[in-house]
Protein backbone atom coordinates (compact mmCIF):
# COMPACT_ATOMS: atom_id res chain seq x y z
CA UNK A 1 0.00 0.00 0.00
CA UNK A 2 2.57 2.59 0.66
CA UNK A 3 3.37 2.44 -3.18
CA UNK A 4 0.56 3.83 -3.81
CA UNK A 5 0.35 6.35 -0.75
CA UNK A 6 4.01 7.48 -2.10
CA UNK A 7 3.02 7.97 -5.83
CA UNK A 8 -0.30 9.58 -5.77
CA UNK A 9 -0.20 11.28 -2.46
CA UNK A 10 3.40 12.05 -1.79
CA UNK A 11 5.47 14.84 -3.50
CA UNK A 12 8.51 13.21 -5.28
CA UNK A 13 10.67 15.87 -4.06
CA UNK A 14 9.56 15.20 -0.02
CA UNK A 15 10.64 11.41 -0.46
CA UNK A 16 13.81 12.62 -2.25
CA UNK A 17 14.20 14.79 0.85
CA UNK A 18 13.88 12.22 2.89
CA UNK A 19 10.32 14.19 4.56
CA UNK A 20 9.09 10.35 4.69
CA UNK A 21 9.50 7.43 6.94
CA UNK A 22 8.17 4.11 6.78
CA UNK A 23 6.94 2.99 10.21
CA UNK A 24 5.09 0.11 9.26
CA UNK A 25 3.55 -1.50 6.25
CA UNK A 26 1.12 -4.26 5.48
CA UNK A 27 -1.23 -5.67 2.51
CA UNK A 28 -4.37 -3.68 4.65
CA UNK A 29 -3.16 -1.49 6.96
CA UNK A 30 0.53 1.14 7.20
CA UNK A 31 1.94 3.88 8.89
CA UNK A 32 4.03 6.90 7.46
CA UNK A 33 5.67 9.86 9.90
CA UNK A 34 5.94 12.92 7.19
CA UNK A 35 8.11 16.21 8.20
CA UNK A 36 8.54 19.78 7.06
CA UNK A 37 7.33 21.72 3.62
CA UNK A 38 4.50 21.27 1.51
CA UNK A 39 5.00 17.36 1.67
CA UNK A 40 1.59 16.33 -0.32
CA UNK A 41 0.89 16.65 -3.65
CA UNK A 42 -0.92 20.11 -3.78
CA UNK A 43 -3.79 19.45 -6.13
CA UNK A 44 -6.15 16.61 -5.40
CA UNK A 45 -4.42 13.70 -4.92
CA UNK A 46 -5.63 10.32 -6.32
CA UNK A 47 -6.44 7.03 -4.52
CA UNK A 48 -8.78 8.08 -1.73
CA UNK A 49 -8.31 5.40 1.07
CA UNK A 50 -9.54 5.44 4.31
CA UNK A 51 -6.85 7.65 5.82
CA UNK A 52 -6.13 9.94 8.21
CA UNK A 53 -3.31 12.55 9.82
CA UNK A 54 -2.21 13.01 12.82
CA UNK A 55 -0.49 16.46 12.99
CA UNK A 56 1.85 16.58 15.87
CA UNK A 57 3.62 19.84 14.87
CA UNK A 58 3.15 22.76 13.07
CA UNK A 59 0.18 23.47 10.31
CA UNK A 60 -1.31 21.72 8.01
CA UNK A 61 -4.09 23.77 5.18
CA UNK A 62 -6.04 23.19 2.21
CA UNK A 63 -9.32 23.49 0.34
CA UNK A 64 -12.61 21.89 0.60
CA UNK A 65 -15.26 22.62 -1.41
CA UNK A 66 -13.87 26.04 -2.51
CA UNK A 67 -13.37 26.88 1.69
CA UNK A 68 -9.84 27.25 2.66
CA UNK A 69 -9.32 25.49 6.40
CA UNK A 70 -6.16 26.16 8.60
CA UNK A 71 -5.14 23.19 11.01
CA UNK A 72 -2.60 23.95 13.87
CA UNK A 73 -1.25 21.30 15.54
CA UNK A 74 -2.30 19.17 17.67
CA UNK A 75 -4.98 17.95 15.49
CA UNK A 76 -6.71 15.32 13.82
CA UNK A 77 -7.82 14.95 10.40
CA UNK A 78 -9.82 12.10 8.58
CA UNK A 79 -9.25 12.12 4.91
CA UNK A 80 -11.87 9.25 4.90
CA UNK A 81 -14.83 11.34 4.65
CA UNK A 82 -12.98 14.33 1.84
CA UNK A 83 -14.52 13.41 -1.59
CA UNK A 84 -12.68 16.72 -3.19
CA UNK A 85 -9.22 18.47 -1.61
CA UNK A 86 -7.29 20.85 -3.11
CA UNK A 87 -3.87 23.31 -1.91
CA UNK A 88 -2.70 21.05 0.59
CA UNK A 89 0.18 22.81 2.29
CA UNK A 90 2.35 21.94 5.19
CA UNK A 91 4.84 24.40 6.88
CA UNK A 92 8.18 23.81 6.96
CA UNK A 93 7.95 22.86 11.18
CA UNK A 94 5.20 20.53 10.42
CA UNK A 95 5.04 16.73 11.37
CA UNK A 96 2.61 14.53 11.03
CA UNK A 97 1.46 10.54 11.17
CA UNK A 98 -0.01 9.27 8.07
CA UNK A 99 -2.19 6.01 8.62
CA UNK A 100 -3.08 5.07 5.50
CA UNK A 101 -6.27 1.54 5.44
CA UNK A 102 -7.52 -0.38 3.16
CA UNK A 103 -11.19 0.08 2.43
CA UNK A 104 -12.28 -2.90 3.11
CA UNK A 105 -10.53 -3.55 6.44
CA UNK A 106 -11.48 -0.30 7.37
CA UNK A 107 -15.14 -1.09 6.72
CA UNK A 108 -15.34 -4.49 8.83
CA UNK A 109 -13.49 -2.12 11.63
CA UNK A 110 -15.57 0.50 12.26
CA UNK A 111 -18.80 -1.68 11.76
CA UNK A 112 -19.93 -1.30 14.92
CA UNK A 113 -18.67 2.92 14.95
CA UNK A 114 -20.33 3.32 11.92
CA UNK A 115 -23.87 1.88 13.10
CA UNK A 116 -23.44 3.66 16.77
CA UNK A 117 -22.38 7.10 14.93
CA UNK A 118 -23.69 7.73 11.70
CA UNK A 119 -25.66 10.57 12.77
CA UNK A 120 -22.50 12.55 13.92
CA UNK A 121 -20.41 10.84 11.46
CA UNK A 122 -22.28 13.24 8.71
CA UNK A 123 -21.83 16.29 10.63
CA UNK A 124 -17.89 15.80 11.19
CA UNK A 125 -17.88 14.97 7.76
CA UNK A 126 -18.52 18.02 6.81
CA UNK A 127 -15.17 19.32 8.06
CA UNK A 128 -13.59 16.09 9.81
CA UNK A 129 -10.65 16.98 11.76
CA UNK A 130 -10.68 17.84 15.52
CA UNK A 131 -8.08 20.03 17.81
CA UNK A 132 -6.56 17.96 20.13
CA UNK A 133 -4.99 18.70 23.97
CA UNK A 134 -1.71 17.48 24.36
CA UNK A 135 -2.74 14.61 26.56
CA UNK A 136 -5.20 13.65 24.16
CA UNK A 137 -2.60 13.54 21.53
CA UNK A 138 -0.09 11.72 23.44
CA UNK A 139 -2.56 8.93 24.05
CA UNK A 140 -3.46 8.73 20.20
CA UNK A 141 -0.10 8.55 19.50
CA UNK A 142 0.83 6.00 22.29
CA UNK A 143 -2.21 3.37 20.27
CA UNK A 144 -0.09 4.77 17.06
CA UNK A 145 3.07 3.32 17.79
CA UNK A 146 1.08 0.06 19.36
CA UNK A 147 -0.47 -0.48 15.69
CA UNK A 148 2.91 -0.07 14.12
CA UNK A 149 4.88 -2.58 16.85
CA UNK A 150 2.30 -4.98 15.95
CA UNK A 151 1.77 -4.36 12.31
CA UNK A 152 5.93 -4.93 12.27
CA UNK A 153 5.31 -8.20 14.26
CA UNK A 154 6.33 -11.12 11.66
CA UNK A 155 5.01 -14.66 12.05
CA UNK A 156 2.06 -13.93 14.34
CA UNK A 157 -0.78 -16.23 12.70
CA UNK A 158 -3.40 -13.79 14.64
CA UNK A 159 -1.81 -10.38 13.15
CA UNK A 160 -5.02 -9.25 11.14
CA UNK A 161 -7.20 -9.89 14.20
CA UNK A 162 -4.73 -8.17 16.36
CA UNK A 163 -3.77 -4.83 14.06
CA UNK A 164 -7.74 -4.83 13.63
CA UNK A 165 -8.26 -4.90 17.35
CA UNK A 166 -5.78 -2.28 17.98
CA UNK A 167 -7.19 0.14 15.28
CA UNK A 168 -10.55 -0.03 16.46
CA UNK A 169 -9.31 1.12 19.85
CA UNK A 170 -7.49 3.92 18.52
CA UNK A 171 -10.79 4.73 16.38
CA UNK A 172 -12.42 4.60 19.96
CA UNK A 173 -10.21 6.72 21.26
CA UNK A 174 -10.71 9.37 18.61
CA UNK A 175 -14.67 9.30 18.42
CA UNK A 176 -14.11 9.90 22.34
CA UNK A 177 -12.67 13.49 21.54
CA UNK A 178 -14.74 14.00 18.91
CA UNK A 179 -17.94 13.52 20.81
CA UNK A 180 -16.91 15.44 23.56
CA UNK A 181 -16.37 18.10 20.81
CA UNK A 182 -19.71 18.04 19.72
CA UNK A 183 -20.98 17.82 23.11
CA UNK A 184 -19.15 20.93 24.05
CA UNK A 185 -20.44 22.78 20.64
CA UNK A 186 -23.96 22.00 21.22
CA UNK A 187 -24.14 19.19 19.14
CA UNK A 188 -26.82 17.22 20.72
CA UNK A 189 -28.61 14.51 20.23
CA UNK A 190 -32.02 16.46 19.80
CA UNK A 191 -30.65 18.86 17.54
CA UNK A 192 -29.26 15.53 15.02
CA UNK A 193 -32.40 13.59 15.06
CA UNK A 194 -33.84 16.44 13.60
CA UNK A 195 -31.90 16.92 10.56
CA UNK A 196 -33.49 15.06 7.43
CA UNK A 197 -30.70 14.28 5.84
CA UNK A 198 -28.23 13.33 9.48
CA UNK A 199 -31.65 11.14 9.72
CA UNK A 200 -31.28 9.12 7.10
CA UNK A 201 -27.56 8.43 7.06
CA UNK A 202 -28.74 7.12 10.28
CA UNK A 203 -31.23 4.85 8.90
CA UNK A 204 -29.39 3.59 6.05
CA UNK A 205 -25.83 2.72 7.63
CA UNK A 206 -28.40 0.74 10.49
CA UNK A 207 -31.02 -1.16 8.40
CA UNK A 208 -29.68 -1.18 4.84
CA UNK A 209 -29.24 -4.70 5.03
CA UNK A 210 -32.94 -5.04 5.76
CA UNK A 211 -34.59 -2.65 3.65
CA UNK A 212 -33.55 -1.77 0.04
CA UNK A 213 -35.93 0.58 -1.14
CA UNK A 214 -35.76 4.46 -0.67
CA UNK A 215 -39.81 4.17 -0.01
CA UNK A 216 -39.13 2.55 3.59
CA UNK A 217 -36.55 5.35 4.70
CA UNK A 218 -38.74 8.55 3.18
CA UNK A 219 -41.81 7.10 5.78
CA UNK A 220 -39.40 6.81 8.86
CA UNK A 221 -38.64 10.51 8.14
CA UNK A 222 -42.33 11.39 7.03
CA UNK A 223 -41.18 12.86 3.79
CA UNK A 224 -41.70 11.68 0.89
CA UNK A 225 -39.00 9.61 -1.72
CA UNK A 226 -39.08 12.83 -4.15
CA UNK A 227 -38.00 15.26 -1.33
CA UNK A 228 -35.06 13.08 0.28
CA UNK A 229 -33.83 12.38 -2.53
CA UNK A 230 -33.96 16.38 -3.63
CA UNK A 231 -32.11 16.89 -0.38
CA UNK A 232 -29.11 14.40 -0.79
CA UNK A 233 -28.79 15.61 -4.75
CA UNK A 234 -27.85 18.76 -3.17
CA UNK A 235 -25.39 17.80 -0.53
CA UNK A 236 -24.15 14.49 -1.94
CA UNK A 237 -24.75 15.03 -5.42
CA UNK A 238 -26.99 11.50 -5.46
CA UNK A 239 -30.64 10.74 -5.09
CA UNK A 240 -31.33 8.17 -1.92
CA UNK A 241 -31.75 4.95 -4.23
CA UNK A 242 -27.78 5.43 -5.40
CA UNK A 243 -26.88 5.88 -1.56
CA UNK A 244 -28.71 3.05 -0.89
CA UNK A 245 -27.15 0.71 -3.04
CA UNK A 246 -23.52 1.97 -2.30
CA UNK A 247 -23.61 1.41 1.79
CA UNK A 248 -25.24 -1.99 0.68
CA UNK A 249 -23.09 -2.74 -1.95
CA UNK A 250 -19.95 -1.97 1.21
CA UNK A 251 -21.74 -4.38 3.14
CA UNK A 252 -22.15 -7.07 0.89
CA UNK A 253 -18.17 -6.28 0.29
CA UNK A 254 -17.25 -7.15 3.63
CA UNK A 255 -19.51 -10.28 4.16
CA UNK A 256 -17.60 -11.55 0.95
CA UNK A 257 -14.47 -10.95 2.31
CA UNK A 258 -14.94 -13.59 4.75
CA UNK A 259 -14.08 -17.03 3.71
CA UNK A 260 -16.87 -17.83 6.20
CA UNK A 261 -19.32 -16.89 4.04
CA UNK A 262 -21.07 -18.66 1.09
CA UNK A 263 -22.59 -16.43 -1.84
CA UNK A 264 -25.48 -17.66 -0.80
CA UNK A 265 -25.13 -17.06 3.14
CA UNK A 266 -24.23 -13.29 1.93
CA UNK A 267 -27.64 -12.90 -0.24
CA UNK A 268 -29.61 -14.34 2.97
CA UNK A 269 -27.70 -12.19 4.98
CA UNK A 270 -28.57 -8.50 3.02
CA UNK A 271 -32.34 -10.04 2.25
CA UNK A 272 -31.94 -10.61 -0.97
CA UNK A 273 -34.74 -12.74 -2.40
CA UNK A 274 -32.22 -15.32 -4.05
CA UNK A 275 -28.51 -15.41 -5.15
CA UNK A 276 -29.42 -14.50 -8.68
CA UNK A 277 -30.61 -11.31 -7.83
CA UNK A 278 -27.74 -10.86 -5.44
CA UNK A 279 -25.43 -11.26 -8.10
CA UNK A 280 -27.01 -8.92 -10.46
CA UNK A 281 -27.43 -5.98 -8.03
CA UNK A 282 -23.75 -6.78 -6.88
CA UNK A 283 -22.71 -6.67 -10.43
CA UNK A 284 -24.57 -3.80 -11.53
CA UNK A 285 -22.74 -1.57 -8.47
CA UNK A 286 -19.67 -2.91 -8.25
CA UNK A 287 -18.38 -4.14 -12.04
CA UNK A 288 -17.54 -7.82 -10.53
CA UNK A 289 -19.41 -11.26 -10.05
CA UNK A 290 -19.48 -11.66 -6.94
CA UNK A 291 -17.59 -14.84 -7.02
CA UNK A 292 -14.81 -13.30 -8.82
CA UNK A 293 -14.80 -10.59 -5.86
CA UNK A 294 -14.70 -13.36 -3.52
CA UNK A 295 -11.53 -15.01 -5.31
CA UNK A 296 -9.67 -11.47 -5.41
CA UNK A 297 -10.27 -10.47 -1.89
CA UNK A 298 -10.85 -13.37 0.65
CA UNK A 299 -8.87 -13.04 3.86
Amino acid sequence: MKDVILNNWIKHEAVENMQTHIKADSPNIGIMELYGENVFITNKPKGFYAMSLLVTEGEINFIIKDEKTVITAPAYIEFVFITEINEIKTTSDFKGVLTYIDDIFFKKTTENIRFTLSKVIYYYSKKPFVLLRQEEKKRILKYIDFLSDSINQKGNIFSVDINKNILQALLYEVWNVILHTFKCKGNNVGYIEDDIIGSFMYLVNTYCREHHMVKWYAEQLFVSPDALSAKLRKTYGKNANKIIDETLAAEAKICLSDEHYSIQDVAEILNFSDQASFSRFFKRNTGLSPSEFKKKNSV
